[in-house]
């Protein structure tokens, strides 16, 4: 293999790393903006619980029906889309 030919394989390596790396930094930003726009949901769920007593009425019953805390149920799907019925305008 000559100069050339190992140069080649030399920048062809580095590009591929250089691919991989933005890959990776993609990944990250697309999993930390899932997690922050996830947390803040939650959050938007937790104050509807605490400030709407319609909502807040249905979790309770919703609790008792199915054994569980308040916590646990505002992580349920069905809730979440109560939530939004609520918050609809």
């Amino acid at each position: 293999m000559d100069n050339k030919e190992k140069a080649v394989r030399k920048a062809q390596q580095l590009a591929n790393a250089i691919y991989t790396e933005k890959e990776l930094n993609v990944e990250i930003s697309y999993d930390i903006c899932a997690s922050k726009a996830d947390t803040s949901k939650a959050q938007m769920i937790e104050n509807e619980y605490r400030h709407n007593s319609k909502f807040r009425a249905y979790v309770d019953k919703y609790c008792i029906a199915n054994g569980v805390t308040v916590e646990q149920a505002l992580k349920h799907e069905l809730v979440r889309q109560v939530f939004l019925m609520h918050t609809e305008v």
